[in-house]
């Protein structure tokens, strides 16, 4: 849709009887509805100056540069997204969601 609103026509072809690609919620499986695949697609933007554990500036992601080729833009998420239980429903612990971050 994005693309098509930039004025480039998009033809989507699926491999699958189904549209969504890997996206897929399976409900039969377990006791809870579960998420396959993508979720949210995020991109990486270049940062040389950000030092990883390698000693490496990061660099950007094919996601990251085919926006920037295209000219779309990324929307940039906030750190301060709490994590929640799926089950229960509640944030999940302070402690439990710095260890993730």
């Amino acid at each position: 849709r994005h693309l098509q609103r930039v004025g480039l026509k998009v033809v989507v072809l699926e491999a699958r009887s189904r549209v969504g690609g890997r996206v897929h919620t399976d409900a039969t499986s377990l006791s809870v509805p579960v998420d396959l695949g993508a979720s949210i697609i995020t991109g990486v933007e270049a940062a040389p100056k950000l030092v990883t554990a390698t000693g490496q500036g990061v660099p950007a992601d094919p996601s990251a540069t085919v926006c920037k080729q295209l000219g779309l833009d990324i929307l940039h998420l906030k750190s301060d997204m709490p994590l929640y239980d799926a089950i229960e429903g509640g944030r999940v612990d302070a402690e439990v969601d710095r260890r993730v971050e």
